[in-house]
C-alpha cells in the first residue's frame, strides 16, 4: 500500500523516473497485493508513467497484467478500471473515433455514477471521468456538463476529484469557445493542485489544457499562487 501510494505521489509530481524505477523494485509486492485498491493504484500509475515515457507497449502490459489477476481474485471493479485507462490513452492517441465514442456512451449512459462513498482507486480513473471524456469527444457538451456539475455536489472533501473535475470543466467551456469560463475553471484546478504539487492530473487531459494555459499566460490571467501555473 505504501509502495503504491508513493508511485502515484511521484506520478503525479511528474518524477517520472522515479515511479518507473519504483515499479521495476516493488511490481511482484504490489501484484500480490491482497487489497484491491491498492494494487489497482500500483497498476495503473506504473502504466500511466510508462505511457509517459513513450514506451507504449510496457503501458498496455501492465495493464494486461491489472487485468488477469483482477480477473482470477474475482475482482471486476478494477477490471473495470483497466478498461477505462485503455479508452484513456486511446483518446490521447486519436485511436477512438466519434462513432466508437457514441457506442460506448450508449453502452454505458444509465448506470449510476454518483455516490458519496467512491473507492480511492476510482479517484485516480474511472466510468465517471471516462464518460465524461467521451461526451467531450463526440461534442455533446451539454451532457458532459450536467454529469461533471452532478459529481460535483459529491465532491466537497476530494481534493483530487475537484481538481479533475474542473479541469473538465474547463476543457467542456474551452472547446465551446467560451475562453473567460475555461480560465476561470482552469484557475481554480490550479489553485487547488498547488498545495499538494499535483501536476500530471492536470495536464494528463491533452492538448486542450496546454491550450487553456498558454492563453492563461498571453492574457495575463490573475493566479492567486502564479507559481502553480509556473511550474507546469
Amino acid at each position: 500500500a505504501i509502495v503504491a501510494c508513493h508511485l502515484w505521489a511521484f506520478y503525479e509530481k511528474n518524477e517520472i523516473s522515479a515511479a518507473t524505477n519504483l515499479w521495476k523494485r516493488y511490481e511482484k509486492e504490489i501484484s500480490e497485493s491482497l487489497v484491491p485498491d491498492f494494487m489497482a493504484i500500483g497498476h495503473i500509475y506504473a502504466a500511466r508513467s510508462y505511457f509517459v515515457k513513450g514506451e507504449i507497449e510496457s503501458a498496455h502490459g501492465i495493464l494486461d497484467s491489472l487485468e488477469r489477476i483482477s480477473y482470477a481474485s474475482q475482482w471486476p471493479r478494477i477490471a473495470q478500471l483497466a478498461y477505462w485507462e485503455r479508452l484513456r490513452f486511446g483518446i490521447l492517441h486519436l485511436q477512438i473515433t466519434k462513432a466508437k465514442a457514441k457506442s460506448m456512451i450508449e453502452t454505458h449512459k444509465d448506470i449510476n455514477l454518483i455516490s458519496d462513498s467512491v473507492p480511492l482507486s476510482e479517484e485516480m480513473g474511472s466510468e465517471l471521468y471516462g464518460l465524461i471524456r467521451l461526451y467531450i469527444l463526440v461534442g455533446d457538451f451539454d451532457k458532459a456538463k450536467k454529469l461533471i456539475s452532478k459529481a460535483k455536489l459529491h465532491s466537497d472533501t476530494r481534493v483530487y476529484r475537484k481538481i479533475k473535475l474542473n479541469v473538465f470543466s474547463a476543457i467542456v467551456a474551452f472547446n465551446s469557445n467560451n475562453l473567460r469560463e475555461a480560465m476561470r475553471f482552469m484557475n481554480t484546478s490550479l489553485k487547488l493542485s498547488f498545495p499538494g504539487g499535483f501536476v500530471r492530473c492536470l495536464i494528463d487531459e491533452g492538448d486542450a489544457v496546454v491550450s487553456i494555459l498558454k492563453e492563461m499566460y498571453l492574457n495575463s490571467y490573475s493566479f492567486e499562487n502564479e507559481s502553480s501555473a509556473d511550474s507546469l
